[in-house]
């Protein structure tokens, strides 16, 4: 029980951030789903029309152009260091993740999404087990290796400092795929929670007993850095906060959000336009004549005939009505 209640904890500004964030993300990102919850329907307009005006709508997306366009002019220039760093630094910076990307490659992916959240978190680990030796040859010996990966203020689920400002544990969510085996893994997304702490780490997974879920501890380990391998990286400085930083996008988005609904409905004016339309009395569109030839060079315009005879009024007015029924 006491690993249920450890994972239910949120940091107090956690829940009124996650919409935030998660908007922030959404709109970065962009795709065809993002029209769907971002275009606002307007007053009195019908299913099928509003469902039509999302197939239509279009956005530049000003969001991604932006955080893009920052990131390129601060990682244009080559990093030139005066030292050199010490060996393990240098293997470190090399191969800074475990799908082997160098410190520039994983920085700079580092540097896109703090600009989209705000404050994102990076961790520091290692493949050792406890107990292997930590010299240079040993670890080369037995393929350890110290990594680092990005954490999202969504995953960072709460955290404590000490009175001295000091991080002294954190609430991590790492949620995992069972993808191993193409033939013999489920393809389930299973849920895990990693608390660090500055002498242990503790990885707590959720289990289905039936109708039961459960939470139980996966497997714990050693600390021996004595600190919580988290590190906050913000994308604006000046923040208040322990817990969150400003986005570069943080208004950004919002006006993108704002432009794109302006255009959906200024697509819509357009569409429900009433546009006027000629009637002329068909007795008077004799073939040969002047007139017809004239009809006929304008069949572009829409032009719509009638039955003149004996007073005979045009079926449909002189102005296309909606078809929305009242």
């Amino acid at each position: 029980m006491k690993y249920h209640e450890a994972i239910k904890r949120r940091h107090p500004e956690y829940d009124d951030l996650i919409k935030h964030w998660k908007f922030l993300e959404a709109t970065y990102n962009g795709g065809r789903k993002w029209f769907g919850d971002n275009i606002f329907r307007y007053h009195k307009e019908g299913n099928k029309e509003f469902k039509d005006r999302l197939e239509r709508a279009y956005r530049f997306n000003h969001t991604r152009e932006i955080v893009n366009l920052v990131n390129k002019y601060v990682f244009r220039g080559e990093v030139k260091r005066q030292e050199e760093p010490p060996q393990a630094l240098g293997e470190f910076w090399k191969r800074t993740t475990r799908d082997g990307q160098t410190i520039q490659q994983f920085m700079r992916q580092a540097d896109i999404k703090a600009s989209t959240f705000g404050r994102i978190w990076l961790i520091v680990d290692s493949t050792l087990k406890e107990g292997d030796a930590v010299s240079i040859a040993d670890q080369k010996k037995q393929g350890g290796q110290v990594y680092a990966y990005i954490v999202p203020p969504t995953h960072m689920l709460d955290m404590g400092y000490g009175e001295d400002g000091e991080l002294l544990w954190v609430l991590i969510y790492e949620p995992v795929r069972d993808d191993d085996d193409p033939f013999n893994s489920s393809g389930c997304i299973r849920k895990r929670w990693r608390v660090w702490t500055k002498t242990e780490w503790f990885l707590i997974e959720e289990k289905a007993s039936g109708t039961k879920i459960e939470h139980a501890l996966h497997s714990t380990g050693v600390n021996r850095l004595g600190i919580v391998p988290a590190i906050p990286l913000d994308a604006l400085g000046n923040h208040e906060s322990q817990y969150s930083s400003p986005a570069l996008i943080n208004d950004v988005a919002y006006l993108d959000r704002a432009v794109a609904n302006y255009l959906s409905n200024l697509d819509a004016i357009i569409q429900d336009q009433t546009f006027s339309q000629l009637a002329i009395p068909a007795q008077n569109l004799m073939p040969g004549d002047d007139d017809y030839k004239k009809v006929v060079a304008m069949g572009t315009k829409r032009v719509f005939v009638f039955d003149g005879e004996n007073g005979g009024q045009p079926l449909l007015p002189c102005h296309r009505m909606s078809s929305r029924p009242t």
